[in-house]
């Protein structure tokens, strides 16, 4: 990335949601199981050159469409509470941390669905829910700081409730997605 790169940033979201301070990026260069650096560099793993921290979908979109124009990768986290690499850098650019978007948007108890945003922790929800008689039909064990689009991104393959329930992925409705170029689309049942 170059300088002009990180400016530009800069015009799109808030300067405090931003940072390449050295040690904000040794942190970002890791999840829950840091590998030694000696392993990250045989696989070329170089850590984020910038983190960037979105609040809404539409500082986060602008960012996704930014970085595709200008060719730079782009690792998508949440709260890194996996143990297998998905959150490191392979190739530098930025890291797209989603904690910041973690609000609970809409509930629904006629139709029996919730909406919320990618980086909300599955204990909140799961705590929210409680107190409204409702539950999470199946979350990670991990749940007390794992994030709803992380363990998404990692493939929900394995956690509470899943033997009765199916992963979470077969709980999902919808996703609000930003695609490369900037547009943000709303997927549906049965689109592939």
């Amino acid at each position: 990335m170059e300088i002009k790169d990180i400016s530009r940033l800069y015009e799109i979201i808030e300067k405090d949601q931003i940072t390449t301070n050295k040690l904000d990026l040794i942190c970002y260069s890791t999840d829950l199981a840091p590998l030694p650096e000696s392993l990250l560099k045989s696989y070329g793993m170089l850590g984020p050159e910038v983190v960037v921290r979105p609040k809404n979908v539409k500082e986060l979109s602008e960012v996704v469409a930014f970085a595709h124009q200008r060719d730079i990768p782009i690792t998508p986290r949440g709260a890194a509470t996996t143990a297998a690499g998905g959150t490191i850098p392979i190739e530098g650019g930025i890291v797209l941390d989603l904690c910041s978007m973690n609000n609970i948007l809409e509930f629904n108890e006629e139709d029996e669905y919730v909406r919320v945003e990618t980086g909300l922790e599955f204990q909140r929800l799961i705590n929210w829910l409680e107190a409204k008689g409702w539950q999470l039909g199946a979350y990670p064990s991990s749940a007390p700081s794992a994030t709803i689009g992380g363990y998404i991104g990692a493939g929900a393959g394995a956690g509470v409730g899943i033997p009765k329930y199916g992963n979470i992925g077969d709980q999902i409705i919808s996703l609000k997605v930003a695609l490369a170029d900037g547009r943000i689309v709303q997927t549906s049942p049965g689109e592939s």
